[in-house]
């Protein structure tokens, strides 16, 4: 989609299929688990039996490729979009995405910060400068019909709110477990790693 939204939340965007063949899993197993794009890395590294050395929020998927129907995530997390004050930083751009670029320019508002949660049920968009979003996932799978303002589901649309904040305050300001030492202690990129010294150090 070349004019795919910086804030779009729609499954068409952000459901990506993977085919993988895992080790153990079963031949045609097809999972409808919740999952993210963060559980890959802790996959990988389960099927490599590496231990991350760094703070991460990903679960991995191994045991979904036995048995696709286990339950793997109580709600799923995404975020796009930017901050109004960030539009001297949008992108300008040459065809075929020059008309969206000038959009994001002349109105940024509709560009702006989202953050969205799917449970099996619902999804449900925060947006920083517009109306609520609240969709519900079997009656309305293409997020045609928004829900958000309708009396009898404001303790839904709260609930799905406080799942969100809850999200936002354990997976943030996290401290990595070890230092890498291919950084200085600036960020920058070391010119050379010493293999034979102390991990951190």
């Amino acid at each position: 989609m070349i004019e795919k939204w910086a804030s779009g939340q729609h499954d068409c965007l952000l459901h990506n299929p993977l085919v993988a063949a895992i080790p153990g899993g079963s031949e045609g197993n097809a999972a409808t688990a919740l999952v993210e794009l963060i559980d890959l890395v802790p996959t990988l590294l389960e099927l490599a039996d590496v231990e991350p050395g760094y703070t991460h929020f990903g679960r991995s998927l191994v045991h979904l490729s036995v048995d696709g129907s286990r339950p793997h995530r109580e709600a799923a997390f995404s975020e796009g979009g930017f901050a109004t004050h960030e539009e001297p930083l949008f992108e300008s751009a040459g065809f075929p995405y020059d008309l969206k670029a000038a959009i994001q320019h002349e109105d940024p508002v509709s560009n702006g910060k989202v953050t969205t949660i799917r449970t099996r049920n619902w999804i449900y968009c925060h947006r920083l400068y517009e109306a609520d979003e609240l969709y519900d996932r079997a009656a309305d799978p293409e997020q045609l019909v928004n829900l958000a303002t309708r009396a009898d589901l404001a303790e839904t649309l709260t609930m799905l709110r406080e799942k969100i904040l809850d999200w936002m305050l354990a997976t943030a300001d996290v401290l990595p477990w070890r230092a890498d030492r291919r950084f200085d202690t600036e960020g920058a990129i070391k010119a050379r790693v010493d293999d034979s010294a102390e991990p951190g150090s």
